[in-house]
């Protein structure tokens, strides 16, 4: 899947709202919110993505929204659209790039999708909230002094000094009462493990350490004291060791450790995060099956690609309800035709390339609203389902290198899937490949 670039991602994916933050919303989508979505679907050109986005219906449960737990728009990501627009006006690029955040002021280089989810949370605390006046808190403040000390007092917190307000310092977001509730570190040039003093910042929401290729070490026994934590990314670094499964103790609702170093299997403990609707552990060397109740609930995304896990996927995902999920590049088995069910409202996107599944396709049923399909490099028999002519909304479609065989459909939604979508199978034929030499082939 295509990374978006900085500018039109951080357009598209902010609405600049002041909010509570909360993982659930239990009042309903605000009003005003949902006007401004409608107008900015409306902008885009109503893409197949968005047909979620419906009048009369609750807008947090539209697809690439996010919630607080008074109904307000807090999170909204676009990802991957096939659209040709301007940035709609209902978001006002004005606030976007006046933003306060060291990673637009220095020109980094674009950040991971992932990156962008935990980079929400800061540019929209740190510009919306209030500014603390109560000044820092003096057991934050010297939490931080050590966290520097142990990260080498790299130049990048140079403002990070003794007898100055933390709450003003780079990298920091304070609420009301001056507790450090933000912290974020993107980029920087170290040599050290995690700094272990992170844990004794009692009050924080939102831990982001991203592109630090120097940290090493494991994730700290520390973060376990982190109750509050709601948001933790810990990505393109080289840190080491299993997935702690002390991480349940906290409140989490996005965890993102893509890209590190980490092995062992994925921990069980992990499924009791009731409030976890983004999941991205990619990019590692995990081992061992997927705990069965991970996917639970309404997930955003659900990313486990890119390891080395195995066994088959529980039968118990294909009750739950997830906009994207991405299992390819493992080494997975069995039938997961399961999880292509015409029921589930909120599924759009479905990765499972690259691994060792096996299952008919013939009749089996995909969801209406499904946009990106890869099933590629798997054990894939069959025929193509002429199911497929009725995904008016799939845009990619990847079938490549399986065992299926037989005239593929045509008509309808066929007409936009073009030869490559199906090469290196078995014996497949008919338009956009070429003629069947016997009608009867299967």
């Amino acid at each position: 899947m295509a990374v978006p670039t900085l500018p039109t991602f951080l357009a598209l994916l902010f609405l600049l709202l002041s909010t509570t933050l909360s993982p659930v919303s239990s009042a309903g989508c605000d009003e005003g919110d949902m006007k401004a979505l409608l107008n900015i679907k409306e902008s885009l050109g109503k893409p197949a993505d968005l047909s979620s986005w419906l009048p009369n219906t609750d807008c947090c449960n539209w697809s690439s929204i996010g919630c607080s737990e008074s109904g307000r728009v807090y999170i909204f990501y676009l990802y991957a659209l096939n659209v040709s627009s301007q940035i709609p006006s209902a978001i006002d690029p004005d606030k976007i790039f006046k933003l306060k955040s060291k990673v637009l002021e220095r020109g980094m280089a674009v950040p991971t999708l992932p990156t962008f989810l935990a980079l929400l949370f800061l540019l929209l605390s740190t510009t919306l909230s209030p500014v603390s006046s109560a000044g820092c808190d003096e057991g934050d403040m010297k939490a931080l002094l050590n966290i520097k000390e142990s990260l080498g007092k790299p130049a990048d917190l140079s403002s990070w000094l003794p007898n100055t307000d933390c709450c003003n310092w780079s990298s920091i977001g304070c609420s009301e009462s001056g507790r450090v509730y933000i912290f974020y570190l993107y980029a920087l040039n170290v040599s050290s493990q995690i700094p272990s003093a992170i844990g004794e910042l009692s009050a924080l929401e939102s831990l982001t350490l991203d592109t630090m290729p120097g940290l090493t070490g494991r994730i700290p026994r520390s973060f376990a004291k982190l109750s509050r934590l709601f948001l933790l990314q810990i990505s393109d670094t080289s840190i080491s060791g299993p997935v702690p499964a002390f991480l349940s103790s906290t409140n989490l609702s996005a965890l993102t450790l893509s890209n590190n170093k980490l092995s062992g299997p994925i921990p069980p403990a992990l499924s009791s995060l009731s409030y976890l609707r983004y999941l991205d552990l990619s990019g590692n060397s995990l081992t061992g099956t997927i705990p069965p109740g991970l996917l639970h609930g309404e997930y955003r995304f659900f990313i486990l690609s890119h390891n080395k896990l195995t066994g088959e996927i529980p039968q118990s995902y294909g009750d739950g309800d997830v906009d994207t999920i991405d299992l390819g590049h493992n080494q997975l088995t069995g039938d997961p035709s399961f999880l292509f069910s015409l029921v589930k409202p909120m599924i759009t996107k479905i990765d499972l390339s690259w691994n060792e599944l096996e299952f008919d396709m013939t009749h089996v049923m995909f969801p209406y609203h499904l946009t990106y399909l890869d099933l590629s490099h798997n054990r894939i028999r069959g025929r193509v389902s002429k199911l497929f002519m009725d995904l008016n909304q799939l845009t990619y479609l990847n079938l490549t290198y399986n065992r299926l065989c037989g005239e593929i459909p045509t008509g309808r939604a066929m007409a936009r899937h073009g030869a490559e979508c199906y090469l290196h199978n078995k014996c497949l034929c008919g338009a956009p490949l070429p003629p069947c030499r016997n009608a009867t082939m299967s």
